[in-house]
């Protein structure tokens, strides 16, 4: 039975272009991700609520893609 790997060795893996890190990473991290665009949209006046936090997410996981974006939270993960 393998182990999980730890958030820095996927930070690591997304840094050197390693597509099973940036799958682990959107895995262990979209639920949280949806969730918190959901929350954040909640209480405001957006027409179309599930289609924006749709839009919003992917976006955000487009956006991390961005080598800069993953060396700045591997820097934060040190």
């Amino acid at each position: 039975m393998s182990s999980q790997p730890s958030d820095e060795q996927i930070l690591e893996g997304c840094l050197k272009g390693d597509k099973a890190s940036w799958d682990s990473f959107v895995e262990r991290y979209s639920k949280l991700v949806y969730w918190s665009i959901w929350k954040a949209l909640e209480g405001r006046s957006v027409p179309d609520k599930l289609e924006a936090c749709r839009e919003v997410f992917q976006e955000f996981f487009r956006r991390m893609l961005e080598p800069s974006r993953i060396e700045k939270l591997a820097r934060a993960a040190s």
